[in-house]
């Protein structure tokens, strides 16, 4: 993957989008339905390339056209992995709540379990120290 990203880089590819032509960097600031229009819009153009015969062999236009189409799914892929990321870790930090709330339940059970003496104990061992 890396070799796609430093041809990209070295052959200065530029990217077509309603805000005009993007540079590699800049795909990677677009959101997930920006990445979408791009990649149809180079499918496209991929498609409409002359099929790979022996007396029209395809020209290195259509090997860039693959090179970028492999770029965007690669940024897209990124930013897919980054989302699942961020849902995962909310999903963690939203179980650790419940968790730690009902860890208090559970102490305040135990507590309201406890005797009249066991609770004169404790409290007598809080004064002490």
């Amino acid at each position: 993957m890396a070799d796609i990203f430093f041809n990209a880089v070295k052959n200065k590819y530029r990217f077509p989008s309603k805000r005009g032509n993007l540079t590699t960097e800049q795909l990677f600031d677009l959101n997930m339905e920006s990445l979408d229009e791009i990649y149809s819009e180079l499918s496209a153009r991929l498609e409409a390339m002359p099929k790979k015969s022996l007396l029209a062999p395809r020209s290195d236009e259509s090997d860039e056209l693959k090179e970028k189409v492999a770029v965007i799914e690669a940024v897209f892929a990124y930013k897919m992995a980054l989302r699942e990321k961020a849902r995962k870790a909310e999903e963690n930090r939203l179980q650790k709540q419940k968790l730690l709330a009902l860890l208090e339940k559970k102490k305040d059970a135990a507590l309201e379990g406890m005797s009249e003496e066991e609770i004169l104990r404790k409290l007598a061992e809080l004064d002490d120290n």
